[in-house]
């Protein structure tokens, strides 16, 4: 959390069964220290110091230092496909090994970080944002090479081939080898050494991404729904500009003398770079999608590079609400239009979220327009135009008005399973499940509805939308341009799930749109189950003896999806 101190001094690091994470946030100022120090006796391990299945993302601020005595084959093991590390404006983040190992005869490889998946598409990415970088390829206190602010995204995602300087990548050297895939900024060492060719050595025992010196500027997380732009600059600069987009097309610039930049304190010691607010004006937002952006140039001194620090402007409402079914008297009792918005409001689910602040937005949404009326007086199909948002986004719902609500029974299972386990074969593969039931008791037909689909715990499983291709996620390990993909490519896993009914079989996935699933007369039964295809790598198992079972497997794929169904009373 931010602000929080975590340390530990542990022989076995964070890799056990009870003790890998899917993924690890270190918040805004805090600090975070793992060392084995004077622990562990062996003075070799193939425990890494943190098993980590998909993100480790350190905020603003942060220290996150993990360092140890022994011979670990990796300090951090990246598990999943599409893993990231990714370091926000972070004070220092520290790896410290003792040693490198040896890759081929004329080379050698960091023990720091080592992706499971190392694909051109599903490797590890590394990214940064204005940070100094420092490598340490011997055991003394300063780094042989360091490179004052840079930007990028570093890879471990090699398929096979040659390097020149390496020779052929075997998959050890695959899954540790980092490489450039795009930097900018200050991309020369002081000793006037490329930053591609210093990562791609990949000789170091030791890496610190850490403040960036030079001229710097950050800006803050903004979306359309921000009503100030914040971030550090540095100050003592001959030219500043600040431009940005307003929702009025209108391109805004301000340099530094303006009066609508107002400066605060400094964020270090040596007071280079300052705090900065700039407060839009009145009913001022800033457009979606467009880019805020500070530029600083000093060519008073030729050693400062010139700067442009960029940030895109964010859809900052994450909303939702769904189709409902009233009951008409219901609505006749109510006592005025603002009791009916929000009636409408409670049963539309209607939710929403400030993307950057997470705040809860709910209260913000608001009905501007429906043809329900309190004295309605025909059953049918209505509407409603929902509102959320200081710039607003609408939402258009459907309304079922019936007088019917009271007389309608219907009972549905509350729980459904569904498996597909491993075989050689892999014959399970496409699956179903046992057949369940859902019962109209009433003396009236009922339309069915499939209303929302929300995923409570998707357990690292993407599930496919309609129309997706499996394919698109497969990631062929040939050298070849271009390569024949097969389902045997795929290593994440995916599902494509169905609920199924006698008529028909509707694809299942997050956001989809009400769909309708059957008609069932009255006091009638129909049969409904779970049909499917899981693509990709099934859990593997991993043996380790200090386990009580002797292993453990290495993840859990028992997602939990919730489907919310509808109903209608109809003639």
């Amino acid at each position: 959390e931010e602000g929080a101190s975590f340390y530990a001094n542990t022989s076995n690091g964070f890799n056990s069964s009870t003790r890998r994470f899917s993924q690890m946030t270190i918040g805004k100022n805090a600090n975070f220290h793992v060392t084995d120090a004077g622990r562990t006796r062996n003075r070799s391990t193939s425990r890494p110091m943190i098993d980590i299945a998909n993100t480790i993302t350190v905020d603003e601020e942060a220290v996150f230092l993990v360092e140890t005595e022994v011979n670990r084959n990796e300090m951090i093991y990246f598990r999943n496909a599409r893993a990231s590390l990714n370091l926000q404006g972070v004070q220092r983040f520290e790896l410290i090994h003792p040693t490198t190992r040896a890759g081929t005869s004329r080379t050698t490889l960091q023990q720091l970080i080592r992706s499971n998946n190392n694909t051109a598409a599903n490797g590890l990415s590394i990214n940064f944002e204005n940070q100094k970088v420092s490598l340490w390829t011997g055991t003394g206190e300063q780094p042989n090479e360091e490179f004052i602010n840079v930007s990028g995204r570093l890879r471990i995602n090699r398929n096979n081939g040659v390097n020149p300087s390496w020779g052929t990548f075997n998959a050890n050297a695959r899954s540790r080898y980092i490489s450039v895939e795009n930097a900018e900024g200050s991309i020369s060492s002081l000793n006037d050494v490329d930053f591609v060719a210093a990562i791609s050595a990949n000789n170091y025992r030791r890496i610190a991404f850490s403040e960036p010196e030079g001229l710097v500027a950050r800006i803050d997380a903004l979306s359309d729904q921000s009503t100030e732009i914040t971030g550090s600059m540095y100050e003592d600069t001959d030219v500043t500009v600040v431009t940005y987009t307003n929702t009025a097309g209108e391109v805004v610039e301000l340099t530094k003398d303006s009066e609508r930049i107002e400066w605060e304190g400094y964020r270090d010691e040596s007071e280079l770079y300052r705090y900065f607010r700039i407060q839009l004006r009145e009913n001022e937002r800033l457009e979606t999608e467009t880019e805020v952006s500070v530029f600083l140039s000093k060519p008073s001194v030729e050693t400062l590079i010139d700067t442009t620090a960029r940030r895109t402007v964010i859809k900052g409402v994450d909303f939702e609400a769904y189709n409902i079914t009233l009951d008409r008297f219901k609505v006749n009792e109510l006592a005025n239009e603002v009791a009916l918005h929000a009636l409408i409001l409670e049963e539309s689910r209607a939710q929403a979220e400030n993307v950057l602040t997470h705040a809860d937005m709910t209260t913000d949404f608001r009905v501007i327009d429906t043809d329900v009326t309190l004295d309605v007086d025909e059953d049918g199909s209505y509407y409603a135009v929902l509102e959320v948002g200081n710039k607003a986004y609408q939402q258009v719902i459907g309304i079922d008005v019936t007088s019917k609500l009271e007389h309608m029974r219907v009972t549905i299972p509350t729980k459904m399973v569904f498996e597909s386990l491993y075989n050689a074969a892999e014959s399970n593969r496409n699956f179903e499940s046992q057949t369940y039931e859902i019962r109209n008791h009433s003396s009236l037909a009922v339309a069915t509805y499939i209303n929302q689909v929300a995923i409570d715990d998707s357990a690292g499983i993407v599930l496919l939308e309609a129309g997706e291709d499996p394919l698109d996620y497969a990631e062929s390990e040939s050298e070849e341009e271009d390569p024949i993909l097969t389902y045997d490519d795929i290593s994440v896993p995916l599902l494509r799930l169905n609920l199924k009914t006698e008529e028909t079989e509707i694809q299942l996935y997050e956001a989809m749109e009400e769909q309708p699933l059957m008609r069932l007369e009255e006091r009638s039964r129909a049969p409904i189950s779970l049909t499917g295809d899981f693509y990709g790598d099934y859990p593997r198992w991993v043996v380790d003896a200090e386990e009580d079972q002797g292993g453990y497997y290495e993840d859990s794929l028992v997602p939990n999806y919730r489907i919310i169904l509808r109903f209608v009373p109809r003639d």
